[in-house]
């Protein structure tokens, strides 16, 4: 009797494939903008050293939002568990899973 729960969850990440994918796209934007704006800023050796490791670490989140799957992120998100490093984390693919590089 699993089945229709099932086939409604498909049916929910297929339907929010699009609109994840072009919220992925304004939010990598966004951060672009963060990045550029925080390697451009002046002051002090101390501030400019901050806003490099800022810098780094939002490219990181921009290199991790790219690996993402859609699917994987409405799962997520319709499991009521949304949490940037747990969605992000690498996990271990099972024996005979493809792995991208």
């Amino acid at each position: 009797m699993a089945q229709p729960a099932t086939l409604n969850l498909n049916n929910e990440v297929v339907k929010m494939r699009k609109e994840v994918k072009r919220i992925r796209v304004l939010v990598i934007r966004k951060l672009v903008r963060s990045v550029g704006r925080l390697k451009s800023k002046k002051g002090t050796e101390d501030a400019l050293l901050k806003n490099q490791r800022r810098a780094q670490r939002l490219l990181e989140e921009i290199h991790a939002m790219k690996e993402l799957k859609p699917d994987i992120v409405t799962k997520s998100a319709l499991g009521d568990d949304i949490n940037f490093e747990k969605i992000c984390k690498k996990r271990v693919p099972a024996y005979g899973e493809f792995q991208p590089p």
